[in-house]
């Protein structure tokens, strides 16, 4: 069933995406010229550590869901089955071990940086180069979900993607740059609420379109895409399937123990809670809520099969990669109706900027504590804010001049966003891990497994 031509973005479209954009950098404006106006560190990287639970914990999921999930997943589901659903029962796991583990510590360190405690346990060899790996992962992962969103709705709207890759980084360079943290926070939740609003319309219409959602899980049925439903394929301890229980179920917890106990972007926003109390709260509710939204994206890729269950659009050269269906089923629905696409697919660039801003503002407080305030111990504190702005900026401009070579990482938003978690996710894990609780462990042994983890790894 190919999308016909005439199914492209129009003027109307391109002006409610607009809006979308402007209302993140408004709120950007917001917190640039209201409270402290951004002029203080403690403001800017941590606002005022006096947050409030609820908008953390959707910047937490908006900032790790990302559109890697929000398309990668749909796509997943909608080639490979409902296994991979799996590993969403184990994550909330992740979530909780990572809060009573990791992160009571680095809150009662109250450290910005990450990094600051592996030089406190290992040294500053290490401190640095765990620092520059794990700046290098997070940039390229970020352009990963700025480049990977454009290209897919690119290809099925007609969008330059130049326009849709500028349009995203410098809306999210904008308010991450002068509205701080605050901004990030603020921006997430909004974003949140548009990914998951857009996600639960489409999954509503399709099935109604599509006679209900009981025909819809029984078409998927028929395919053998409810293949959840049939423990005997994924209770296998052979590695060469591709998706089993045991592996679901390590992966899901060893990453978002990893994503949740000690990324910088998740440290930073614990520090700027008010309380542990509120800290319980809001990574609570990020594991409730990472389960529900692998449920709706799993619900959304059985909803896209059912409705080219005829005709495979990535067979039929509609769309080149698995990540592109959920833009082409939204134009081939809604191509017609002028401005409900550019709503609906705006939850894409939602999802793109909630990780971008993130990995900004944590990247200038990694910057700033471990690259910059060793060497001006005694600057003030107004210029030390105003180098983590230049920061952000930098960083900003880094992840663009990236996407000029995204076309190389791959043609799977799902896999390679969980490639780049894994070359070095794996030994930082070992690495946080064995220095909380294996006081045996030396530096000189922690470099070198490091090292030999990261390198085996990228091998593979």
């Amino acid at each position: 069933m190919a999308a016909e031509a005439a199914n492209l973005f129009t003027w109307p479209d391109y002006l409610v995406m607009g809006i979308m954009l402007l209302l993140s950098a408004g709120i950007g404006f917001y917190y640039a010229f209201t409270g402290g106006k951004q002029k203080t560190t403690r403001e800017y990287l941590m606002a005022d550590q006096n947050m409030h639970w609820f908008p953390v914990s959707c910047s937490l999921l908006a900032g790790f869901i990302s559109s890697s999930a929000l398309l990668g997943l749909p796509g997943e589901i909608y080639s490979f089955g409902t296994v991979f659903l799996l590993s969403y029962i184990f994550k909330p796991i992740g979530v909780v071990l990572a809060l009573v583990l990791f992160l009571p510590i680095f809150k009662r360190l109250k450290i910005i940086s990450v990094y600051e405690y592996i030089e406190m346990r290992y040294g500053k060899v290490l401190k640095y180069i765990m620092l520059v790996t794990g700046l290098i992962n997070w940039l390229l992962y970020a352009t990963l979900t700025i480049y990977g969103p454009a290209l897919s709705i690119s290809v099925v709207t007609g969008m330059n993607i130049w326009l849709a890759i500028l349009s995203v980084a410098l809306v999210g360079i904008l308010y991450t740059v002068i509205g701080g943290l605050k901004a990030v926070v603020w921006a997430d939740t909004l974003q949140l609420v548009v990914m998951v609003f857009g996600v639960i319309f489409i999954i509503t219409y399709g099935s109604i379109q599509g006679g209900g959602f009981q025909e819809i899980l029984e078409v998927n049925k028929l395919s053998g895409r409810m293949d959840i439903l049939e423990p005997s394929k994924y209770l296998d301890f052979d590695p060469r399937v591709r998706h089993t229980l045991w592996g679901l179920g390590v992966h899901g917890i060893i990453f978002l123990m990893t994503a949740y106990g000690y990324t910088p972007q998740s440290t930073q926003r614990a520090i700027a809670l008010k309380s542990n109390k509120d800290m319980i709260i809001a990574y609570s509710v990020c594991a409730i809520g990472t389960i529900m939204f692998g449920v709706l994206c799993s619900m959304l890729g059985l909803v896209i099969f059912a409705h080219n269950r005829y005709c495979d659009p990535v067979k039929n050269g509609d769309v080149f990669t698995k990540d592109q269906l959920y833009p082409l089923y939204v134009m081939q629905v809604f191509g017609h109706l002028p401005g409900l696409p550019g709503f609906v697919l705006s939850s894409v660039f939602c999802a793109s900027l909630s990780t971008v801003s993130s990995v900004l503002n944590s990247g200038a407080a990694i910057l700033l504590s471990d690259c910059v305030k060793p060497f001006r111990p005694h600057m003030s504190d107004r210029s030390a804010t105003m180098i983590s702005k230049i920061l952000s900026l930098l960083l900003g401009v880094v992840s663009v001049i990236l996407t000029v070579f995204a076309r190389y990482f791959g043609t799977s938003l799902l896999s390679m966003g969980l490639t780049f978690g894994g070359i070095f996710g794996g030994s930082m894990f070992a690495t946080f891990t064995m220095g909380i609780f294996m006081p045996v462990i030396n530096n000189r042994g922690a470099i070198i497994g490091y090292i030999v983890g990261s390198c085996k790894c990228y091998l593979n």
